[in-house]
């Protein structure tokens, strides 16, 4: 972002301004941002059923733009967070002073060619971006910026604080991987930045294949399999591979790191040689203790434990709700705020909330997460129901909360498709699976129903009033408990009463529920709790493994159908189940 890009935009007015952000890179994504508010926001895979494609997101941008009664003619500015020239800033000079380090030609010879991909990436990424502002004449009405600047800014943007710092890190982006801001009275100063090739992200995608899952997919089953193991046991291994020195993160590029992009397809002979020697649950248990010693190094060179601070966290790192515990507490951490779309599936709105942020020195906002399609949005809901199985029955219910608790009661798996869909990675009881909490083995049976393979137990959803209750140090002014993106510490009560939502090592990833945010889910997990004693329900989001989570009630009906889930209910008025006998 520079001074001629704002000049551009000097006449307009922040209330009237219309920002359209879009993300063609992994996650491919849409928003639109009206007068400062956040009013469509949604994926591509949601569209496509393609989980995280990379793509041209044009149903997203149609999306939000039809929401809003909104023509492209109308958008004053277009948002995009890929600056995509090698050339930017001092990142140049950096790599060579970094490749001269080197003194061996293996990795000197690997980082030339990480470059080499990351600007065919890049490039070609950008020309798409170009090709549509120049068909639609839109050329004037860009605002663009770094792939690290629109994660950052557009983080703080969103926070409610009004001096922070800024942390982002993800496997890569514009040739950086970490990065940390410094906010003072609006005034936004990079103060730390890494190169991709010494990425803390990447590391983390290395472990994830070496453990035998997808990359920038299947991070989160390594977080959740790391309490099962000992980080001590291999922890030299991961040291071998990455580590911070003198406040720096710097990968041993060679045979534990290869930074080419390509190497994750094929690792090499000495990294899965000895990684052999170790149990996958103590290897995924040192990777993730090195991440968050790694993350909090870095961050805690910037912290005065006498002064604490606010920390905003944005990348795709942060998807990593364990690590995100731990920075909330270090010394000289005040409070977090995680942005709930903190990958690249969010960085259209992160775009979109640091142009507004950096042309009106204003801060965007955003009601709820509630942002993408209605359920009934792709055809009517008479048409669907008119048109339903014989194999499914249909009820029209005028009490949907005391419904479903007596389904539940039965032991009954049931989803819940209503209103307007969750933007970003987490579900958030309008496209969710909901089940008791009692019974530890369901992350067994229903992972399996989903086909899925998780070590980290279903997320517990909890009502507002009963949060203290259950997670230690919890405070209504922590937003990420709201938002599914950090674990707490878990009471005995909690860890008694709903035992299948608590991880290994006692913590658990909450979603807590008020009355004026969700009054269905409010009133099902009060009146639950007045029935069973039981606090929570457990959570996740409604697809089967490699799907993206149901877009429509259209296609609800299918994991019903299948036998995935016992009931849906639709929109708040209609339970469908396999056999009216359950109800």
């Amino acid at each position: 972002m520079n001074a001629g890009t704002q000049c551009a935009f000097q006449n307009l007015e922040a209330k009237k301004t219309v920002i359209l952000g879009i993300n063609n890179n992994e996650d491919a994504s849409a928003v639109l941002l009206v007068g400062g508010k956040l009013v469509a926001a949604v994926q591509e895979e949601r569209f496509s059923r393609n989980k995280l494609k990379k793509c041209w997101p044009i149903e997203s941008i149609n999306y939000v733009l039809n929401h809003a009664g909104v023509t492209l003619n109308e958008v004053d500015i277009v948002a995009y967070g890929v600056a995509g020239e090698f050339s930017t800033y001092d990142i140049f000079p950096r790599y060579a002073a970094r490749i001269r380090t080197e003194n061996d030609a293996v990795a000197i010879e690997s980082i030339c060619r990480r470059i080499e991909e990351e600007v065919l990436i890049d490039s070609d990424t950008s020309a798409e971006f170009i090709s549509f502002i120049d068909k639609y004449g839109l050329t004037g009405k860009v605002f663009r910026m770094s792939h690290h600047e629109s994660h950052g800014v557009g983080a703080y943007a969103f926070s409610p604080f009004k001096d922070s710092l800024v942390l982002t890190s993800d496997g890569r982006g514009d040739f950086e991987s970490l990065c940390i801001y410094k906010v003072l009275n609006g005034k936004v100063d990079k103060i730390h930045s890494e190169l991709t090739i010494d990425s803390i992200g990447y590391f983390y995608s290395i472990i994830t294949v070496l453990l035998g899952y997808s990359p920038y997919r299947h991070e989160g089953k390594v977080t959740g399999l790391a309490a099962h193991g000992d980080p001590k046991v291999c922890i030299s291994l991961m040291k071998k591979m990455i580590d911070v020195i003198d406040g720096r993160v710097k990968s041993q590029c060679g045979k534990f790191y290869n930074p080419s992009m390509n190497s994750l397809n094929e690792l090499s002979s000495e990294l899965i040689n000895e990684a052999s020697q170790y149990s996958p649950e103590d290897i995924a248990a040192a990777a993730q203790a090195h991440l968050e010693n790694m993350v909090c190094s870095v961050l805690q060179q910037y912290l005065d434990p006498d002064l604490p601070t606010n920390v905003c966290l944005s990348g795709g790192t942060f998807g990593n709700v364990l690590l995100n515990q731990k920075i909330f507490q270090m010394d000289g951490v005040d409070s977090v705020y995680v942005v709930p779309f903190m990958g690249d599936g969010g960085q259209s709105a992160c775009s979109a909330g640091a142009a507004y942020f950096s042309l009106f020195n204003e801060k965007p906002a955003y009601e709820s997460l509630f942002l993408g399609p209605w359920a009934n949005e792709a055809e009517s809901l008479s048409y669907v129901l008119e048109s339903l199985p014989l194999s499914i029955y249909c009820q029209k219910v005028s009490t949907p909360a005391l419904e479903i608790v007596k389904l539940l009661k039965k032991d009954n798996v049931v989803a819940i498709v209503k209103g307007r869909m969750e933007f970003g990675p987490r579900s958030l009881c309008n496209r969710s699976i909901i089940y008791h909490a009692v019974d530890p083995t369901v992350n067994d049976w229903l992972n399996e129903r989903l086909n899925r393979t998780e070590f980290m137990p279903f997320a517990p959803v909890t009502a507002f009033s009963l949060a203290p209750k259950c997670y230690l140090n919890w405070s209504a002014n922590n937003l990420n408990s709201y938002n599914m993106t950090m674990t707490f510490d878990c009471t005995e009560f909690m860890q008694s009463q709903c035992p299948a939502a608590v991880h290994i090592d006692g913590t658990a990833r909450p979603q807590i529920i008020s009355a004026n945010g969700d009054s269905l889910m409010f009133e099902l997990l009060t009146e639950w709790f007045k029935e069973t004693g039981q606090p929570s329900l457990i959570n996740t989001s409604y697809n089967r493994h490699e799907e993206p989570i149901v877009c429509n009630i259209r296609e609800a009906l299918s994991p019903l159908v299948d036998g995935v889930v016992d009931a849906v209910l639709l929109n708040e008025e209609y339970l469908l189940t396999r056999t009216e006998k359950i109800l």
